[in-house]
């Protein structure tokens, strides 16, 4: 998840949208990718403790997808829900 200076979150996913930003729900264990369009894509994931404050702390991502076959990388913000 990290490759300095950003974290970055690795989603093998055919997009049909863009994403517009990551939220991160720590005590629903769930990581949400809005897109453009109002869609969000909901991963059920539990953070590695190693990566959890760096993922805390963050407030961009480098989320990498596909998109149009081809794969992608997206800086977006990330929120995180306390």
């Amino acid at each position: 998840m990290i490759q300095d200076p950003y974290v970055v979150l690795v989603v093998d996913h055919e997009f049909l949208d863009i994403p517009a930003y990551v939220e991160w729900d720590p005590t629903r264990r769930s990581i949400g990718i809005v897109q453009s369009g109002g869609a969000v894509a909901e991963l059920r994931t539990l953070v590695p403790a190693d990566v959890k404050e760096l993922f805390e702390t963050a407030r961009t991502i480098l989320l990498m997808t596909r998109f149009n076959g081809t794969k992608v990388a997206h800086r977006v913000n990330l929120i995180v829900h306390s």
